[in-house]
């Protein structure tokens, strides 16, 4: 699948990769294709509203992609982009040096 990414500021992909929900949700649709009712259960606290907000974002940025399948029932899951899934070792190199720098005991 080829993506074209669209033409943006850096600020504005950082507002979008660094908002509260986004490496979770980026880490879980990693896991597989992903519905929402699973991402909402694998990051607590998050409401229905901000995971909808932050998925149509993500979804904006071409990092992931909406999938709809109709059968009797609709299905909807999720998928990461080629460019979402070069974000997953950034996310956890970022996360092993907060895990070195911030969680002294």
């Amino acid at each position: 699948m080829d993506v074209i990414i669209k033409e943006v500021s850096y600020t504005e992909l950082f507002k979008v990769i660094g908002a509260k929900w986004s490496s979770g949700i980026i880490l879980e649709i990693n896991k597989g294709n992903q519905r929402f009712a699973a991402i909402q259960k694998a990051l607590p606290g998050i409401t229905k509203k901000s995971l909808s907000r932050e998925l149509r974002k993500l979804e904006e940025f071409r990092l992931i992609v909406r999938h709809v399948e109709r059968d009797t029932v609709q299905h909807i899951h999720y998928t990461l982009t080629p460019p979402g899934e070069q974000l997953i070792p950034i996310i956890n190199g970022i996360q092993k040096w907060i895990e070195d720098n911030y969680h002294h005991q």
